[in-house]
């Protein structure tokens, strides 16, 4: 008996009874229910413990994408015009000294995410802060990726193989709110369309329209997925389409085109340079581009799987275990993808390399990885019968011999697979902890929406405002500085030359120098704080300002950091407390004095100044004459000094600036005139 005769007598249980069918349904629905609850569950954890996004330069330009709409759709902002005016000065390619101008415009002009943008505003309206509408919106990118993933896998491959895919991707994938972004809510959508053509056909034809409709308007790239969901629909229509399908098609074309042509018809004869992202454009240096995003995925595919060669053998079991008509189909979705990597490797306007390849990965990897869960299922239905055969037919013949050797090659070849998708869940397991501190510690920035009310409450009125950072830019254009003008300092020696000529800059917005820990400064005893006063020093009432974060009370001592004679203070801090700790006027020698808390706990300083506290929105010390000496692993001893001075605020030339606002992560400055400007 020949190896096919044997498997052919063999069909998997759970295709063969009702039983079967109920109990890979069972398995399908607990995987979706994993699958949901990492991947939602996870995101809460980490959005609800934050007090900002967890990458704010996204988040905010998200937020502002629906902000634009209802204010400025047709472009025609102050903030918009004046950026198109610093981006056109510069003819032709931009270098990549100059990305941060380009990041800049990309995110604040062009229209990529118009819906998610518009549904966190509708949530704002109701009630809702920007962040946490931007929040509830990730949930709802999460909920999008695991639906379409699961329906996708369950058309093409059943609910057995499709509940094994499920937990290897969820094993795979580091499932962090970083995913639950807009491109992986386009992708969540294209895949419940190219499920409902393959469960439906043409007939899906009214749906797709819908479809459609919040893919090109979800991301860009959800044009992209449009385009694809049209060819998908060509493959598996199965039949000419009747009137009213073609109707609906016809509506879906136009709403594509129009989601092509309405960015270039709002933002054209501008003259935008681009951003080349490489030096030359043939195949050889396009492909060396973006080979480290290949070579990632590829090693990360590998990886998995343990070694090339296992991979080889589970895909080659897998693409054997399917029927003709679902080897023709996968085929078509090999080739698909396959035709989208190779474009993908084409685009080169950006100073990320693969950035449209790894987007375009994602589903090429869940195709892989359905193939195989398909195998699995299927041999693992055969290898139980084996088993079963092996274990009635205990008489000696030749059938049994050929049955024990193929019984114990695919138990073998099991056992092995079995030890290193354990090993990956328990490596995955082990790693969520780490995880989740990175994704709760990382971008500890804290911007307040006080801070752009003040800018535009001023008098005289914001002309153009000084940006050095594309997170403050979208946050303020997203809290209402669009009224005003923006410009992008970029560090360019060219850019520099053209900000240092305009003399309509008003205001100045920067990071502060404390901008980490959501704008506070972590004390404990073996790090203490060191405030140094200067020469010209501030006459005044020194205010400290402090919080306790711990559950029990907390001693802080303020004395000498030099030994010298001179006052020790104590202040003890009860749990949760905030405020000022008011510590008089330091003088005599003018040593340095040394704050630290007695115990081991950490406590917080959230300011300090001379004068009443926090005047006019100020916590910190910008020209009193302090400066303060902190603990930074990253200065080569250990110690980092602050003066605050603001002069040293401004990125371009020599100006004269005035503090207005410190609070939390940035700082707002009043920018005057050069001298004769």
């Amino acid at each position: 008996m020949t190896l096919r005769a044997l498997l052919a007598r063999h069909r998997p249980s759970l295709h063969a009874t009702p039983q079967g069918s109920r109990n890979a349904w069972r398995f399908f629905l607990l995987a979706c229910l994993i699958a949901f609850g990492i991947k939602c569950g996870f995101t809460a954890l980490v959005v609800l413990e934050r007090p900002m996004p967890i990458d704010p330069d996204d988040s905010f330009a998200r937020i502002f994408q629906g902000v634009r709409n209802l204010h400025c759709f047709t472009q025609q902002c102050a903030a918009l015009e004046s950026l198109r005016q610093q981006a056109t000065a510069f003819p032709g390619v931009l270098s990549t000294a100059d990305y941060p101008l380009w990041d800049i415009w990309s995110r604040v002009s062009f229209l990529s995410e118009l819906l998610p943008g518009g549904l966190i505003l509708a949530l704002h309206r109701l009630g809702l802060s920007l962040v946490d509408s931007h929040d509830l919106m990730l949930m709802v990118h999460g909920v999008l990726l695991v639906s379409g993933i699961g329906y996708w896998l369950l058309v093409t491959f059943g609910p057995g193989p499709a509940g094994i895919a499920l937990l290897l991707l969820t094993i795979k994938w580091d499932l962090t709110p970083i995913l639950s972004v807009t491109n992986e809510g386009a992708l969540g959508l294209s895949m419940l369309a190219w499920a409902e053509i393959r469960r439906r056909g043409a007939a899906s034809a009214p749906l797709l329209f819908v479809l459609i409709f919040l893919m090109s308007g979800w991301h860009m790239i959800g044009k992209m997925w449009s385009v694809v969901t049209l060819i998908v629909l060509a493959w598996f229509a199965g039949r000419p389409l009747t009137g009213t399908e073609t109707r609906w098609i016809t509506a879906s074309l136009a709403i594509l085109v129009l989601a092509f042509l309405l960015p270039p018809l709002l933002v054209s004869g501008t003259g935008i340079p681009t951003l080349d992202g490489i030096t030359g454009h043939s195949p050889m240096e396009l492909f060396s581009f973006h080979w480290p995003a290949i070579r990632s995925s590829l090693n990360d595919l590998i990886v998995f799987y343990k070694h090339p060669w296992y991979l080889t053998i589970l895909l080659g079991l897998g693409i054997f275990s399917l029927s003709l008509e679902e080897r023709n189909n996968t085929l078509f979705w090999l080739l698909l993808f396959a035709a989208l990597l190779t474009a993908g490797l084409i685009d080169h306007q950006t100073a990320h390399p693969g950035h449209l390849f790894l987007r375009i990965w994602t589903p090429f990897f869940i195709l892989l990885t359905g193939i195989i869960a398909h195998g699995i299922h299927h041999w693992g239905g055969h290898l139980g019968h084996l088993i079963q055969e092996a274990w009635r037919n205990t008489a000696q013949t030749p059938a049994a011999f050929r049955n024990l050797f193929v019984l114990m090659l695919m138990l073998g070849f099991t056992l092995a697979m079995t030890d290193q998708f354990l090993f990956q869940a328990r490596t995955t397991i082990h790693h969520y902890p780490a995880l989740l501190r990175h994704n709760l510690t990382r971008h500890e920035y804290l911007l307040l929406p006080s801070q752009p009310a003040r800018l535009l409450a001023q008098d005289p009125p914001c002309r153009d405002v000084l940006y050095t950072d594309v997170t403050l830019v979208v946050h303020y254009l997203s809290h209402g500085a669009y009224r005003c003008g923006a410009l992008a300092a970029t560090g360019s020696d060219e850019t520099n030359a053209w900000l240092a000529s305009r003399t309509g800059i008003t205001h100045l917005v920067t990071w502060s120098p404390v901008r980490k820990h959501y704008g506070r400064l972590p004390i404990i005893r073996r790090h203490p704080i060191l405030m140094h006063p200067t020469d010209n020093m501030t006459t005044g009432t020194w205010h400290v300002g402090l919080h306790n974060p711990n559950k029990t009370t907390v001693r802080v001592r303020l004395r000498p950091a030099t030994g010298d004679a001179g006052p020790t203070l104590e202040k003890e801090l009860p749990p949760g407390w905030s405020g000022w700790w008011e510590i008089g006027q330091v003088t005599g020698s003018r040593q340095a004095m040394e704050l630290a808390p007695s115990g081991e706990s950490e406590v917080l300083m959230t300011g300090v100044r001379i004068g009443p506290p926090e005047p006019a929105g100020l916590r910190w010390p910008w020209d009193q004459g302090i400066t303060l000496d902190i603990a930074d692993a990253k200065a080569q001893d250990g110690r980092r000094r602050i003066p605050f001075r603001s002069a040293e605020l401004w990125p371009v030339g020599i100006r004269s600036v005035t503090v207005l606002d410190d609070t939390g992560s940035s700082v707002l400055a009043a920018v005057h005139r050069p001298s004769g400007a």
